[in-house]
């Protein structure tokens, strides 16, 4: 009993190199095999299936030219991952690859737009390469609906001069309206003393003016003469053009805000001006010589 369980004992390492012996054998030329395998493949296939993406992605336009040119495929998610790098003949590099492109991905342009692409240049780019400007995305939006959606007005207004239909509904039951207001034009600016000086101060002067045909015609109808009262006017009104280019021409910093602050005031001061002098003349005495 004792001979055998030493027999045994001096014979397990034996039969244990021969067991790893057995594994590594089983093991290496797997290895070795595959490895093989991997180098006898053509450069064009040897990387993954994301070599094009990754070149896209680094903006590498001489790699994506030499993968191409290596018989490496454009696959149909590279074009967004273009377009998204804003870089034009990137975009083109890999469009031509993809001559199915619009018929195949009808939603492109309208995808680029609600995955919050917003390069004008891109946006015509796709418009004049044929893109599909009706073509809803997985939001249901088509490309003029996206754009509104994302707050991007410009695009909009560049969508619909290209024949965007101002009526499209989304998917939600949402029209244009309810994301886009119409841009409304700028109102009118009142002129401002540097830009418009004569409009300016015929504004300014408009009291006065008016002030100075009430008060002529209460002469005329008294038969008292005007030469007074128009000398008093003209001298009111060179007071009141003096006072506001003295205040507001190319001012810094200015008594009074440019517009109609500044017009207020030079109202006020030519209107000052005629009162002053205008009403002294009219409570003198009026004596006619025959």
């Amino acid at each position: 009993m004792l001979r055998c369980l030493h027999s045994l004992l001096s014979t397990a390492p034996l039969l244990t190199g021969l067991l790893l012996a057995g594994l590594l054998m089983t093991v290496v030329p797997t290895t070795l095999s595959a490895e093989a395998d991997d180098r006898d493949l053509p450069p064009a296939h040897q990387g993954s299936a994301a070599t094009i993406s990754d070149a896209i992605a680094a903006g590498d336009l001489g790699r994506i030219r030499a993968l191409l040119a290596a018989g490496e495929t454009v696959r149909g998610a590279d074009l967004p991952l273009a377009l998204h790098s804003g870089r034009l003949p990137l975009i083109r590099q890999i469009a031509d690859a993809l001559p199915e492109r619009h018929r195949l991905a009808p939603d492109l342009l309208a995808s680029y737009l609600a995955q919050g692409g917003a390069d004008p240049a891109v946006v015509e780019w796709l418009l004049l390469d044929g893109a599909v400007i009706e073509g809803r995305n997985s939001d249901g939006d088509t490309a003029v609906l996206a754009a509104a959606r994302q707050g991007q007005h410009a695009l909009v207004t560049l969508l619909l001069a290209y024949g965007a239909d101002p009526q499209a509904v989304s998917a939600s039951g949402c029209d244009l309206s309810c994301f886009y207001r119409p841009a409304v034009s700028a109102p009118r600016q009142w002129p401002d003393m540097d830009q418009r000086p004569a409009a300016f101060m015929v504004l300014a002067l408009a009291p006065s003016l008016l002030l100075y045909f009430v008060l002529a015609a209460g002469c005329l109808h008294r038969r008292r003469p005007l030469a007074p009262l128009t000398l008093g006017l003209i001298a009111a009104l060179a007071l009141g053009i003096g006072l506001s280019a003295t205040l507001f021409y190319r001012c810094t910093p200015c008594l009074a805000p440019p517009g109609l602050p500044q017009l207020l005031v030079s109202a006020a001061a030519s209107l000052c001006f005629t009162l002053i002098i205008l009403v002294p003349l009219l409570r003198r005495p009026f004596t006619r010589t025959f």
